[in-house]
């Protein structure tokens, strides 16, 4: 499969949304500001743009069988980004396993094929929504699904995305972006070994457009290994 490059897909995308005459003030969140997600354009099935991949596992109506009851959101209010990454590295080193069930399921015989299945899980299960006004949320995996109808943020995507990987033996990357210029970065997703996985973005392995700063960290386990 062959990916477009950048700025045409940014291109074709611009094009599809303004076409439709949506209202789009900005096109990626905003968080804390206490706005609602863009419906058509934050999940919308619609809109999906797969480059040429389709899901290989199986698509059930219910998967709460892979998921036990979840007990807490760690929340960080008011803090810098760097605490931001300490949270998200304390979630994920405590919490990865609880990903075990669905990261199994979304196995695929590649790793693009795995990226895809689980960027496709997401889109399909787990809505997308701003975080509260004035807060940073970073929820564990579990509380992920226990809220996947009122939605979570891109923070908490990008640890479940994460954590999948991790069970499967991997070692992902996180990447944080600014955009148009801006100095403060406001947006998350997953980095693996060059493959984007952003359930936010409705093009699958694209970054989003605008992007005009990045950074990249990691979150070391001391043993890293497939759980199954």
């Amino acid at each position: 499969m062959e990916v477009k490059k950048v700025n045409e897909v940014q291109g074709d995308l611009m094009k599809e949304l303004f076409s439709k005459k949506q209202v789009l003030t900005d096109i990626m969140p905003a968080p804390g500001l206490g706005k609602t997600a863009n419906p058509y354009l934050y999940n919308n099935l619609d809109i999906l743009q797969h480059n040429g991949m389709r899901p290989t596992y199986r698509i059930l109506k219910n998967y709460d069988a892979f998921f036990t009851d979840a007990q807490h959101t760690d929340q960080l209010k008011g803090h810098g980004l760097e605490d931001t990454f300490s949270l998200i590295a304390d979630v994920v080193r405590n919490h990865y396993k609880e990903c075990a069930k669905i990261a199994r399921w979304l196995k695929g015989d590649t790793k693009l094929q795995t990226a895809y299945n689980v960027w496709h899980w997401l889109h399909h299960n787990v809505r997308y929504e701003y975080d509260r006004a004035g807060r940073e949320e970073i929820r564990t995996p579990l509380r992920v699904w226990a809220d996947r109808k009122s939605g979570v943020d891109c923070d908490c995507l990008a640890v479940f995305v994460y954590c999948c990987l991790l069970c499967l033996g991997y070692k992902p990357q996180f990447e944080v972006v600014a955009f148009r210029g801006k100095p403060n970065y406001s947006h998350i997703y997953v980095n693996w070994d060059g493959i984007l996985i952003d359930r936010v973005w409705y093009v699958f392995n694209s970054p989003p457009p605008f992007v005009t700063k990045k950074k990249n960290f990691v979150v070391n386990i001391v043993t890293i290994g497939k759980l199954f």
